[in-house]
């Protein structure tokens, strides 16, 4: 395994992809790579998918199927990323730009570019950077920050494996008929799975024809919620583990 996270190539192998699940606009996907398992959500409409922020912004953070629950989403995985400036631990403070219906709920870096996943009116998927200026000139409605940019535009982003090792991840994508694309992979889990590189994600999207696609948090806050429980292995021990934002499904 060490072996495998200090090189820069991907895991050998073809992905296989099985389909678990079916209803109206959702599929449901079981992954398997050389050193991980996942799942993949593949949604049509993409105007269905929305920014959860929690209840009590800069307090505490809620678990993924609250933000479900709270919003009547039919599904969810963990978003942005987030800072903890008094070592609360709590997720109360989402890092970079967080957007919400069309406003900028919360901002920790000015008018600075930052990494961002986001979605304008059209349900566009937007990756790479911008500012905060961006939010309003290109019609953002939903957005949550982190990186790196998997595909953009078709084009493979800037991305080292050796900087981000093998984890547990959660990213989403794009393809060019609108389709959204989520993905869980679990991880650190021996007899389970591993966990990918970024290079394995950028292969599983562009399995699935992604024209744009990007990293979001991972680690303990990789998961999947989907018809009334976590359907992927968590790894955190504790649980679900409290965030900020999450990336719901709303009904059509």
């Amino acid at each position: 395994m060490n072996k495998y996270n200090n090189t820069d190539s991907a895991s050998n192998g073809p992905i296989r992809r099985t389909v678990s699940e079916a209803s109206a606009g959702i599929t449901l996907e079981d992954i398997k790579g050389k050193a991980f398992k996942g799942k993949v959500m593949l949604i049509k409409d993409p105007k269905g998918i929305k920014v959860a922020v929690t209840k009590e912004l800069e307090v505490t953070g809620e678990r993924v199927s609250d933000f479900v629950k709270d919003t009547g989403a039919i599904a969810g995985i963990n978003g942005g990323g987030f800072y903890d400036p008094n070592g609360a631990g709590n997720g109360a403070f989402p890092d970079g730009l967080t957007v919400h219906n069309g406003e900028i709920v919360h901002n920790n870096v000015g008018n600075k570019s930052t990494d961002i996943v986001a979605f304008d009116k059209e349900g566009n998927l937007i990756v790479g950077q911008i500012t905060a200026d961006d939010v309003k000139k290109k019609n953002i409605q939903e957005a949550v920050s982190f990186l790196p940019t998997l595909i953009q535009d078709g084009k493979r982003g800037e991305f080292q494996d050796s900087r981000w090792g093998v984890a547990p991840r959660t990213a989403i994508g794009q393809k060019a008929d609108g389709t959204i694309i989520l993905v869980v992979i679990d991880g650190r889990q021996a007899t389970w799975s591993w966990g990918a590189k970024m290079s394995d994600l950028y292969n599983l999207f562009k399995e699935y024809d992604a024209v744009n696609a990007a990293n979001l948090d991972g680690g303990s806050s990789t998961e999947l919620y989907y018809n009334g429980k976590v359907i992927n292995k968590l790894w955190n021990w504790a649980g679900e583990r409290y965030l900020p934002t999450a990336i719901v499904v709303m009904p059509e």
